[in-house]
């Protein structure tokens, strides 16, 4: 898989945590930045766009891309540099 890095996305890595996780051709989903006290900054992705990437760019169903993102991203730990999913709340 080649990573897709935009020159803004670029720029916010270089203010974050060391080790702060970027996943691999996510960009498009990335929202901006947040923390945790006492953490640094982290990157934060919009769930429901990581979805539609794997959905649009994958050829995954919705029940597919669903199923494996929650599997292998949104379960994700790796500490102080693991990346907020943030999900817009139902009205």
């Amino acid at each position: 898989m080649r990573s897709i890095k935009s020159p803004e996305t670029e720029e916010l890595y270089e203010e974050l945590v060391d080790g702060a996780v970027r996943f691999d051709n996510l960009d498009k989903a990335i929202i901006g930045t947040g923390s945790q006290y006492p953490s640094g900054s982290v990157f934060v992705y919009d769930g429901n766009k990581i979805i539609d990437i794997f959905v649009k760019d994958y050829g995954m169903s919705l029940d597919e891309a669903e199923e494996w993102c929650g599997r292998n991203i949104f379960c994700f730990g790796y500490g102080e540099g693991t990346p907020i999913i943030f999900w817009e709340a139902d009205e």
